[in-house]
């Protein structure tokens, strides 16, 4: 297999641009929550190369709720599933590489690493999910392929509801998706939350991601994110769209219930049925979203 067939075989899963890197051994972060791999080269001896695969993909409306940056890593992890398959089929051992992929490419000359810390692959901004095979057969190549530098650029920071981007770049510890993971979710988090499971605010704000932004959603998307049905506990469809692992605990509930209730006039009495079958969920997170909706609201009558 060529560098182009292989490129073109995983354009057909929609990983619209691969770069064959070569497997490093990376400096660990102090803040690694994700288990990643830091030496590629001990970890896949047998891979000649790192391939990094980029899937771009539309996001919708600034004021919807659905997340389409976990819509798009959940099918971009089942993309991948087959293409290994596929690969193997040809004759190509690929094993998925989790490593940290935005390092992997700004020292192999791609892309550009942003004050929020994200890395925006040139021709598709930020919007891109990233994913990394170790394969054997093919050899590394060199890039000078990098993006344009923020510059005086601070859209993002200034956007950023906790401050956790600056001139500086980005603090891990204020930034609101990983105060989203906790569940429940603090009340100061509800209040800032925009969209479903995490936080997008500063990819919105992104100049480089205008042409992604946008984009209708789809029929069975729209269903599947009803926010009452969500709040009444019927999650298993969005659950499917986004994956399990990031929805677990009555998240999708919970969060509904504190958006809904933030967000839109007469919560309790168009949302009553609903929030009926939320008050026997076995969540805590459930629980903690209606005491903060009745708190809310209580405020807002004594105003």
């Amino acid at each position: 297999m060529t560098h182009r067939e292989f490129t073109l075989l995983a354009e057909e899963y929609g990983f619209m641009k691969t770069y064959f890197t070569k497997p490093m051994c990376l400096k660990c972060d102090d803040n690694d929550s994700f288990r990643l791999v830091w030496d590629a080269k001990a970890e896949f001896p047998f891979a000649k190369s790192i391939a990094v695969l980029v899937f771009p993909y539309p996001a919708f409306n600034v004021n919807e709720r659905i997340p389409a940056y976990y819509l798009a890593s959940n099918k971009a992890y089942f993309s991948v599933k087959k293409l290994i398959e596929e690969l193997a089929n040809r004759g190509v051992r690929a094993e998925k590489a989790n490593i940290s992929v935005k390092k992997q490419l700004i020292l192999s000359g791609i892309g550009n690493q942003c004050l929020s810390s994200l890395v925006s692959i040139k021709g598709y901004g930020t919007r891109c999910v990233i994913l990394a095979l170790a394969i054997d057969t093919l050899d590394p190549l060199e890039y000078d392929e990098r993006d344009a530098p923020c510059g005086s650029c601070t859209k993002c920071a200034d956007a950023c509801p906790t401050g956790a981007i600056t001139s500086e770049g980005m603090d891990y510890r204020r930034c609101l998706r990983f105060a989203l993971e906790e569940l429940p979710h603090g009340d100061e988090a509800k209040m800032m939350q925009k969209t479903y499971i995490g936080c997008e605010i500063c990819q919105y704000a992104c100049p480089r991601n205008a042409r992604a932004n946008g984009h209708e959603v789809g029929s069975e998307i729209r269903e599947a994110f009803d926010t009452a049905r969500l709040v009444s506990g019927d999650c298993a469809s969005a659950r499917k769209l986004v994956g399990k692992n990031m929805t677990g605990g009555g998240k999708l509930t919970a969060e509904a219930i504190s958006m809904a209730a933030r967000d839109e006039e007469d919560f309790f009495t168009r949302f009553k049925d609903e929030l009926a079958k939320a008050e026997s969920s076995e969540f805590e997170a459930v629980g903690d979203a209606i005491r903060f909706a009745k708190e809310l609201i209580g405020k807002e009558h004594e105003e």
